[in-house]
């Protein structure tokens, strides 16, 4: 018995929690491989968690921690990499192939017989193709790189072109173990993946796919949705047990660097914060659902995470107050409320803080987009996050946690209130700003009311914008008599005119070609 054979069964407890301080990949695969009895231990881990851990040190790096997974959790990991939405990707999956063909050929026909038939068709229909020989006696060989079998009445061809060749290694080396091991069945998938239609095969893996993934928590779109609506008027408190061995994927993510609900996660021991860390992924699971985001999505899937974190601490502020109320008012709603309803809670601020300029979406339109009406510079950016199609959030694309939305709710007023202002009769061609500075420099030559400037009209006009006597006190007030109300926005709109016109020299300038002028003829 050799040194590694006399250790004693390493603690998977505490060796999970050893895992979750590493950060370097290099250092979590010496401590995934490392025990005397990894195997047992990797194979102890949800599929969710290894797929997390090798996305975090890299598939290329991963071969021998592959080698030590289940067919369970490789299956389960491929159904989490091979879809976009409901369609099979080949590019998404090759790397897999590849990645299991390292671990031996023995090991990569068991994983590749452990997934679904009609996956399994799949990528062979994508290698090779079979065909009978009828008459061994008068046969041509094929112009393809091609092999026969034992008994020379079957041919099998692979037409793939040179680039693909190396792409199709895997299940080249497959098919070749499965003829010498078992050369019936060998034959059995030939015939049935080259007789087979695609869009059949596709659609019955994805059901069994379908189906597994709700199994492991994964929540229908359709459902999901809810997760987006307004909270129930009353909640049962929640009953939480789990598995304290249960996955813990998306924990730290949901946590990440939230001091607040980290110290009221904090707070929960045994069973109750494994029920926590269940419903936890739960949740995340029906917001990435619900914004289809795909688990091989990093990018995607981290913006989820920061939004539903954001939302949770917005849900604390408005069941337990704001985080100056205490800890314990924290793990008293946390104890006592869906961690759902918490984040509807929270999420419904966010929609609320963007409401007023969501409500006036249609008025923001311009010639270069959507929201190109709102053409002061410190808006647009604004006006670009608070009505994106999905979820509003802030110019940075981060969500809007509770330091942004006093910010986004002042940001949406004023969006609001210029696309008021403006009015119904601006054209779709003309941004707010440009209407407006337009409207107050016909006033100043003595025109009512808005409309374009005529040529005649371009330089008085701008002479009037420059004098210093049109102090912000003189654009305020024209700008209150047509409806506005901040004082801030105002001077904004006066500011830019002034850096913007009073730089141009009347005598020689296009008027057509500045974006504060609206000039016609």
């Amino acid at each position: 018995m050799t040194d590694r054979e006399r250790r004693p069964p390493t603690d998977l407890v505490a060796w999970r929690q050893s895992l979750e301080a590493i950060r370097g990949g290099s250092e979590l695969l010496d401590a995934l491989i490392s025990p005397a009895d990894a195997e047992r231990l990797v194979r102890a881990l949800p599929s969710d968690d290894l797929h997390a851990l090798i996305h975090r040190i890299g598939l290329e790096d991963c071969i021998e921690l592959l080698a030590m997974a289940s067919n369970e959790q490789v299956r389960d990991i491929v159904d989490s990499e091979a879809w976009t939405k409901d369609r099979l990707s080949l590019e998404r999956i090759d790397p897999w192939l590849k990645a299991l063909m390292h671990t031996g050929q023995d090991a990569l026909a068991d994983r590749l017989l452990s997934f679904d038939d009609e996956l399994l068709n799949w990528l062979v229909r994508r290698t090779a193709v079979a065909q009978v020989i009828e008459d061994p006696e008068d046969y041509d060989a094929p112009d393809v790189e091609h092999v026969t079998t034992p008994d020379n009445r079957l041919v099998v061809m692979f037409p793939a072109g040179d680039e693909e060749r190396e792409r199709d290694l895997p299940v080249k080396l497959f098919l070749d173990w499965l003829m010498r091991n078992d050369m019936a069945m060998c034959i059995n998938l030939l015939l049935a993946s080259t007789t087979a239609l695609d869009s059949t095969l596709e659609e019955e893996a994805w059901r069994w796919r379908k189906a597994r993934m709700a199994d492991r928590g994964y929540v229908d779109y359709y459902d999901a949705l809810a997760i987006y609506a307004a909270p129930p008027r009353t909640v049962d408190r929640p009953s939480r047990r789990g598995d304290p061995h249960a996955g813990r994927r998306w924990l730290g993510p949901v946590l990440g660097p939230d001091a607040r609900l980290a110290a009221a996660f904090a707070r929960f021991e045994g069973e109750n914060l494994a029920g926590l860390q269940a419903e936890v992924a739960y949740v995340a699971n029906q917001c990435l659902s619900a914004d289809q985001v795909e688990l091989w999505d990093e990018a995607g899937a981290a913006a989820v995470m920061a939004r539903l974190r954001a939302g949770l601490v917005l849900g604390l502020d408005v069941l337990a107050g704001a985080e100056g109320a205490g800890l314990d008012a924290d793990v008293r709603v946390i104890e006592n409320t869906p961690l759902s309803t918490v984040f509807r809670h929270g999420y419904g601020q966010m929609l609320a803080a963007a409401a007023p300029a969501r409500s006036v979406r249609r008025k923001l339109a311009g010639p270069d987009g959507p929201v190109s009406a709102v053409d002061l510079p410190e808006l647009r950016g604004w006006a670009e996050a608070l009505v994106a199609e999905r979820h509003p959030r802030h110019p940075d694309g981060g969500p809007l946690g509770a330091t942004k939305l006093a910010a986004a709710r002042t940001a949406a007023a004023q969006i609001q209130e210029l696309a008021e202002v403006c009015g119904a009769e601006r054209p779709a061609e003309v941004g707010f700003a440009a209407w407006l500075v337009t409207g107050f420099a016909r006033a100043l030559v003595g025109e009512a009311g808005f409309g374009p400037l005529i040529p005649e009209q371009v330089t008085p006009a701008l002479l009037a914008l420059r004098d210093p006597a049109v102090d912000t006190a003189a654009w305020t007030a024209w700008y209150f008599e047509r409806g506005g109300a901040d004082p801030t926005l105002a001077a904004a709109l006066a500011f830019q005119a002034k850096a913007v016109l009073g730089s141009l020299d009347p005598a020689s300038f296009d008027p057509r070609a500045v974006p504060l002028l609206f000039v016609t003829g």
